[in-house]
C-alpha cells in the first residue's frame, strides 16, 4: 500500500507542539468516512513558535504596562509583526539565525515522515499565517540549493514528491512587496505526482492577514491551483480579523484536504480498494 506524508507547519499565535491534534484527528476522522484506513497516511506536526515566542511574550508585557484596547488583536498583530521582522531579517546563512533553525524544523519533519511513510511517498504540506512564508522560502531554497549544501537522501525529502500544498490565511501577498511585478512562487507542480497536484489557498474573507494569491502575477497565477474562500473562526471571532486563528478548528478546512487526499490515493494506487 502507498502510504501518503503530510506536514503541518504552524503560523503566528501558537504556543504548543501539539497545535494540530484536533485538526489531525478531523482529517482522519473524514479519511475513515470515505473509505480508507489510517495506515495509509503519516502526519506529523512542525513546531517552530519556541524559536520566537519568548522575545515577543516579553515585548508584549512591557507594553502592556499601560492601558490599551483591543489586547487580544494588538497581541495578534505584535505576533505577526514580531516573527515577522525576525524571522525575515536575519543572516540566512547562518546556522543559528531564526531562519534557519526553523528550516531545520521542516527539514527533521520531513526525515521523519520520509522513515515512517517511505522516502518515495507522496507529499502534502499543509501551513497556516506565516508558516505559509516559511514554507514558501523553505521550498524556494529546496528547489534552488546552495551547491555547498548537503544533499537530502530521500527524494521526499528534497521536495521531489511534493504532491499538495494547502496554505490557509496566507500572508504571502504582504511578502511579494518587496519584488518586482510581486516575485515568483516556488516551482509547482513539481515531482513524480505532479499529475495530481493541487495548491488551494484557503482565505477568510474577515481574515486581515490571509489573501487569495492567484491575482498576484501570472506565475502565482499557474502555480496555485485555486483560491478558495472559506468562513472559519465560529459565530463571534468568524466576523472579525480574529479569524485568522480559526482555520485549524474549521471541519470545512479539514473535510477538503481529506477528501483530496483520498482522491490522490485511488489514482496513485489506481483502485478505490487499495
Amino acid at each position: 500500500m502507498v502510504k501518503h506524508a503530510i506536514a503541518v507547519i504552524h503560523g503566528i499565535g501558537e504556543s504548543n507542539p501539539n497545535f494540530a491534534e484536533g485538526f489531525i484527528d478531523r482529517v482522519r476522522e473524514r479519511i475513515r468516512i470515505e473509505g480508507l484506513p489510517d495506515s495509509a497516511f503519516e502526519f506529523t506536526q512542525v513546531y517552530w513558535g519556541d524559536v520566537l515566542l519568548d522575545r515577543e511574550d516579553e515585548l508584549f508585557k512591557r507594553l502592556c504596562e499601560e492601558r490599551m484596547d483591543y489586547k487580544p488583536l494588538r497581541h495578534l498583530m505584535v505576533q505577526f509583526h514580531g516573527n515577522s521582522l525576525v524571522y525575515d531579517s536575519c543572516n540566512r546563512s547562518d546556522p543559528r539565525s531564526p531562519y534557519r533553525r526553523i528550516h531545520a524544523r521542516i527539514d527533521r519533519a520531513l526525515g521523519i515522515l520520509a522513515a515512517e511513510a517511505g522516502g518515495d511517498a507522496p507529499l502534502t504540506i499543509i501551513a497556516h499565517s506565516l508558516g505559509t512564508v516559511v514554507l514558501s522560502n523553505y521550498l524556494w531554497d529546496l528547489q534552488h540549493p546552495n551547491p555547498a549544501s548537503e544533499v537530502a537522501p530521500t527524494a521526499l525529502e528534497r521536495g521531489q514528491t511534493l504532491a499538495n500544498v494547502f496554505t490557509l490565511g496566507s500572508p504571502l501577498p504582504l511578502w511579494a512587496l518587496r519584488h518586482a511585478d510581486f516575485g515568483k512562487p516556488f516551482r509547482f507542480p513539481v515531482g513524480r505526482y505532479a499529475h495530481v497536484g493541487a495548491w488551494v489557498n484557503f482565505y477568510d474573507e474577515d481574515d486581515v492577514l490571509g489573501y487569495p494569491l492567484k491575482h498576484l502575477n501570472p506565475e502565482y497565477d499557474e502555480a496555485v491551483t485555486a483560491d478558495q474562500r472559506i468562513n472559519v473562526g465560529g459565530p463571534i471571532a468568524g466576523a472579525t480579523p480574529m479569524s485568522h486563528l480559526g482555520y485549524w478548528e474549521s471541519r470545512s478546512v479539514a473535510n477538503e484536504i481529506a477528501t483530496k487526499l483520498v482522491g490522490d490515493h485511488h489514482v496513485i494506487c489506481g483502485s478505490s480498494l487499495l
